[in-house]
């Protein structure tokens, strides 16, 4: 990495908070409960309605999410009491997300008050409690104990001299500029798919003195300028596990213009016909706190400078466009509260007026670039000059605004059946108060990392040799919109941000991207609601680039998107996708991992396939090549395929379930007309979401970058993960494959035969509940040692399992529609021949019976 930086060493110390008490959540439990009044559960009902309604239904009758608990019908399992019912609601319990870091205690409260009395009482009476005397004897104590245990199992971040606590995102430093969408008023439906008053592609920068100016990107027009911080992030996803809007100016607004066309061709106010298709937004320079932005108007480059002016008072744009043989207009202000002013450096310009009072500014056709600076003032300030400056001297390099290089260390983990789980510690503390929520990963061709985070920054770190090496992490790129995807390609790092792909150039080599260039743009509208989501960056061995979109609370089609190399066009590979959190890059092609919906979406992942339907809203037409049951995967991530030669499980697909903090590894029967898959799941606990796996070109080892959002189990922001083998014997299932008869497993070990018997090896269907009631697994009818490492187990009717007895179609629409199973659940409790225990349960997702498989 070039440049010159100051290298922190920080030591982290995870430390357990002792001390809890009344004080700290600030709230007297028994006083609060005895006095709660209608006026509490009015204002929890809107709460409730903002933040629960839309997973356990509005009413709490319908839950949206399957999982979730139906407050009018179900049993509350995790208590009905008062009490209890905050605590579910600030702690979480199993997928419960957890909201003390959201609401206030008392707004907790104010949530129980409105389903205690507005919804148990009323619909499910069985579940009311009516507090006694006694109830309140020992509450604030249990309280207390409670939250001791409860801040013992969380991780606590000793922040060295001169860093930042990210966590919460309150106290982070962006730069001088934030992509992000931008609401411009009160939000009626925050699930909509469209928010009214909104940019939804949004560059906002940030000026001199106080002054903000916001740019529409995809319209190429100002939607607005104040006076204040560069951007109020309360509630959003910047300062929230799971915020409910978009950002909002961050002071007072001196003008606003909304959803207007900032440039046109040949006259003013005229679009083409396509719509934007005369715009192109290329991306911006950076040169310290200066933004150069580069864009294209009918065929003639363009690129700005915005600034302040003179006084402080209002904003200039400095214009420099290319040479064209047409007329181009530059929006310059619609609103009666400003004034435009023109200077012009070179080239025919002048201000027309537009049929709707709008005032223009014309560039006239020229051979020779045009320099010109707009000037828009309050109504009442008076126009003089501007600071210009030399545009292509601000578009090489400036600079290093993060010049501090962060040095953590890598945690080895224990050694399991030959590979061990390594955490790299994420610097959670950091200059920049970075939250570092850890979004997508890729690996530069010398082994250094490219790290992304759910606010918009990107790192780079460099790992040491050895198990126990240092980190170093250098700030890279920061002011990306939720960047949720990361590739490596080209020796270049590309960015999947709900808005576009960016691709990050460091022109002058000083370790920090210089030129974030847009490299892919859907024209279309993106919603600006919390959930529409835009997932992972993946690239298949031509070079196309992958991503996935959300269907869900979102104007996008949920699908899988390929993106040709030179990111100029894009199709659907496949759609009716529900919230495709993950996809993956392996030898069968390209995966994709939805989230369930409670009809034929399922965890785990499939091939992703052109034209097939997936299944959330309308029937299935494809079968799924991992199912996972929602006890072991609720939520699942993306996908990689492991080396060969990363010891006895080379080229098994791995898997990550963000919900439960947990990996599989997949071993795929390669067999026709769809392959089969097996998921196993390793012994490793991780402190936060799995999301993305990668490997690592030099080392061969699997990483992966963990997340902690909503609905998950985790108890940390971020972090990375690697798996290592580590040479150690492995006692564990290395292939498998589907046969006529049964299923055949290949172990890593030689095994001792008198384990081998039925009682030993239980199959049966995995439950579709997350707290499985019961047995689900019975002894196998039959089975077989094949030489020391295979077994041949027999299970009576596995034909049925063969996708052309799931498959069916309509007679009359010709509609293929295909059903899908839970998978086999074979558990294995076997001794191996040194005497080691083998216990693991297989997920057997079969599809083709008979076939010719690889059983590798």
């Amino acid at each position: 990495m070039g440049g010159v930086g100051m290298i922190v060493r920080l030591v982290f110390i995870m430390v357990l908070m002792s001390g809890w008490s009344l004080a700290a959540e600030g709230i007297d439990h028994e006083e609060t409960i005895r006095g709660l009044q209608p006026a509490d559960a009015k204002a929890g009902r809107a709460l409730y309605a903002l933040h629960c309604a839309s997973c356990h239904g509005k009413e709490g009758k319908l839950a949206v999410n399957p999982l979730a608990r139906r407050f009018a019908v179900d049993e509350l399992k995790f208590g009905n009491d008062p009490y209890s019912l905050w605590k579910t609601i600030s702690y979480g319990n199993g997928l419960m997300f957890r909201w003390d870091g959201v609401l206030t205690p008392r707004e907790r409260y104010q949530v129980v008050h409105h389903l205690r009395e507005e919804i148990i009482r009323e619909s499910n009476p069985g579940q009311y409690f009516e507090p006694g005397e006694g109830y309140y004897e020992g509450l604030n104590e249990r309280a207390d104990e409670d939250g001791i245990a409860q801040q013992q199992r969380e991780d606590r971040v000793e922040v060295a001299p001169g860093m930042i606590d990210g966590s919460g995102g309150t106290r982070m430093i962006y730069g001088p500029f934030l992509q992000h969408a931008v609401a411009y008023g009160a939000i009626r439906d925050k699930n909509a798919a469209y928010i009214e008053n909104t940019t939804e592609k949004a560059l906002i920068v940030d000026l001199p003195g106080d002054q903000v100016i916001c740019y529409d990107t995809a319209r190429l027009s100002v939607s607005g300028i104040w006076r204040g911080r560069l951007a109020d992030t309360g509630e959003t996803h910047h300062t929230s596990y799971k915020g409910g809007r978009p950002v909002m100016p961050g002071g007072e607004v001196l003008y606003q213009d909304v959803d207007r066309i900032g440039w046109t061709v040949d006259s003013p106010g005229a679009a083409d016909e396509g719509g934007w298709g005369h715009l192109r937004f290329r991306g911006l320079h950076v040169h310290e706190r200066r933004v150069v932005l580069g864009y294209e108007v009918g065929g003639r480059e363009v690129r700005e400078l915005p600034g302040v002016a003179p006084g402080g008072k209002g904003v200039t744009r400095q214009l420099e466009v290319g040479p064209g043989l047409r007329t181009v207009y530059c929006l310059a202000g619609r609103d009666e509260r400003v004034t435009v002013g023109l200077e012009t450096r070179s080239g025919t310009v002048r201000i027309v007026t537009g049929a709707d009072g709008a005032r223009w500014v014309a560039i006239e056709p020229s051979e020779q670039a045009t320099e010109l600076l707009v000037r828009v003032l309050p109504r009442g300030v008076a126009h003089a000059g501007g600071e210009t400056a030399e545009l292509g001297e601000l578009m090489g390099g400036g600079p290093r605004r993060w010049p501090v290089e962060i040095q953590t260390a890598v945690a080895p983990g224990k050694p399991v059946q030959g590979y061990a789980a390594d955490l790299l510690t994420v610097p959670l503390a950091n200059p920049y108060g970075s939250w570092m929520r850890i979004s997508a990963m890729d690996f530069f061709e010398d082994g250094r990392i490219a790290v992304s985070t759910l606010s918009g920054d990107v790192w780079i770190v460099t790992v040491g040799k050895g198990p126990g090496a240092a980190l170093e992490w250098s700030r890279f790129a920061a002011g990306l919109y939720e960047p949720l995807g990361l590739k490596v390609a080209g020796g270049l790092v590309h960015v999947r941000g709900r808005d576009r792909i960016t691709r990050l150039h460091d022109l002058n080599g000083d370790g920090e991207a210089d030129y974030y260039e847009s490299f892919h743009e859907d024209p279309n509208e993106i919603g600006a609601s919390y959930h529409a989501f835009v997932y992972d960056l993946q690239c298949d061995p031509e070079g196309n680039f992958y991503y996935s979109q959300s269907g869900y609370k979102s104007p996008l089609t949920g699908a899988v998107v390929k993106v040709s190399p030179d990111g100029r066009t894009s199709s659907f590979v496949g759609t009716d996708l529900r919230n495709p959190n993950g996809l993956g890059s392996i030898a069968q092609g390209i995966t994709v991992a939805d989230n369930p919906s409670g009809k034929a979406v399922f965890n785990g992942f499939m091939l992703a396939r052109e034209g097939v339907r997936y299944g959330f809203e309308t029937e299935r037409s494809t079968p799924m090549l991992v199912v996972l049951p929602p006890a072991v995967d609720s939520s699942s991530g993306g996908q990689c395929q492991s080396r060969e030669g990363w010891g006895p499980l080379g080229g098994a697909v791995i898997h990550t379930s963000y919900s439960l903090c947990s990996v599989f590894y997949c071993l795929i029967d390669d067999a026709a007309p769809y392959p089969n898959g097996f998921a196993i799941r390793f012994p490793y606990d991780l402190v936060s979401g799995a999301m993305r796996p990668r490997v690592n070109p030099v080392d061969g080892q699997v990483y992966v970058a963990c997340h902690k959002g909503w609905d998950t189990q985790a108890p940390r922001d971020g972090a990375i993960y690697r798996l290592r083998h580590t040479g150690d014997p492995c006692h564990a299932v290395c292939g498998a494959e589907v046969t006529r008869e049964g299923v055949r497993l290949t172990f890593a070990c030689d095994l001792d035969p008198r384990s081998v018997v039925t009682e030993n090896i239980r199959v049966g269907r995995a439950s579709n509940e997350k707290k499985p009631r019961g047995e689900t697994t019975r002894p196998a009818a039959v089975v077989a040692l094949e030489g020391k490492r295979r077994v041949l187990i027999t299970i009576p009717g596995i034909a049925g399992e063969d996708l052309m007895n799931r498959t069916t179609r309509d007679q009359e629409s010709g509609v293929e529609k295909v059903q899908v199973n839970l998978p086999l659940e074979i558990a294995l409790d076997l001794v191996a021949a040194d005497g080691s225990p083998v216990r693991q349960v297989v997920y057997a997702t079969v599809n083709s019976v008979g076939g010719t498989g690889s059983g590798e």
